[in-house]
């Protein structure tokens, strides 16, 4: 796993970005995911082959970058959600089946674990017997998987080019073949799929993640989005970690600082590109007297007054 997988891994890992993420993708921002009735699970997914004859080398085991569950009441019942996230930050040609692998294991998983508790209830004479077709898989007529929902967030400023679904990644497009494979979607999360007015739905930063990525290349439009949020103006360091590994963006942190100034960082970002803009020109300037009028470097810089400071700056760079 790369520095910047590690980094949105982690990032993604906070609760109340978790539960931003999914209440913007699955409830158009509403506020139905508590981030305090959310708890860490395992990352790791084992689907256990079934039948008496199965090896333990069929066994499949696949980890998850971040995957918790969702306990919610509904009705005064319990509601249980398995919701998972993967963290891209380069295109995954086989992003369908990946995740399709994932949920499936979790499903293998709930059964398995409803196989066993149901066999040991069959040993209490006081519970009535399952019959031969519950008792061969283990998984009762009356018993029910909770959903598992995986989003991919692709952060990247760029657009996603790989398939969404299994369809997709088939040699075929007869629709008469494909009526009769199962299909399998990818939900997928992009800085650039994300609209302007849609921004407003996150509840954390990671609306300012996201819409520093998505203009990421557009400098001009991105100084402008900066200006106009105030929230740029105290950001939080880990937000800011995450734009500088996955957008190369180079904002400077300041020492112990938990909170950056996005606007005046850009702004001395400019700065300094128009300093190093301003020294090329000069350094060039130097160099062409030097070569045309066979200058020494202390005669060229004099002539084009450059200041004593400036002389002893630009002689470590000729």
């Amino acid at each position: 796993m790369g520095a910047a997988d590690s980094k949105t891994n982690e990032y993604m890992s906070d609760n109340n970005r978790f539960a931003d993420l999914f209440n913007y993708y699955l409830y158009d921002g509403e506020q139905v995911i508590d981030p305090d009735n959310l708890r860490e699970l395992d990352p790791s997914a084992v689907a256990l082959p079934y039948g008496d004859g199965a090896k333990s080398s069929d066994v499949i085991q696949k980890y998850r970058d971040v995957f918790k569950l969702l306990a919610a009441m509904e009705d005064d019942n319990a509601e249980y959600l398995l919701l998972g996230v993967e963290d891209q930050t380069h295109v995954h040609y086989a992003m369908p089946v990946k995740d399709m692998l994932y949920d499936a294991a979790q499903y293998a998983k709930q059964i398995e674990q409803t196989a066993k508790i149901n066999r040991a209830k069959s040993k209490d004479p006081l519970v009535s017997k399952p019959c031969s077709d519950e008792f061969l898989s283990g998984f009762y007529k009356e018993d029910k998987l909770h959903p598992v929902i995986t989003l991919v967030v692709y952060w990247s400023p760029d657009e996603w080019d790989g398939p969404l679904s299994i369809h997709e990644m088939l040699s075929t497009t007869d629709e008469r073949i494909l009526k009769h494979v199962p299909d399998y979607r990818i939900n997928l999360i992009t800085p650039r799929g994300i609209d302007d007015k849609d921004f407003e739905k996150f509840r954390t930063s990671l609306a300012e993640a996201f819409q520093f990525i998505k203009y990421s290349k557009d400098k001009e439009k991105l100084a402008e989005v900066i200006a106009q949020d105030a929230d740029y103006e105290h950001l939080d360091r880990r937000t800011v970690e995450v734009i500088n590994e996955v957008a190369k963006a180079g904002i400077q942190i300041p020492q112990g600082a938990e909170e950056v100034n996005m606007c005046i960082a850009i702004q001395e970002m400019q700065k300094e590109a128009a300093t190093k803009a301003t020294d090329k020109t000069l350094l060039d300037s130097i160099r062409n007297l030097m070569d045309t009028l066979k200058l020494t470097a202390q005669q060229a810089m004099d002539a084009l007054k450059i200041s004593a400071d400036d002389q002893k700056r630009f002689s470590q760079m000729l």
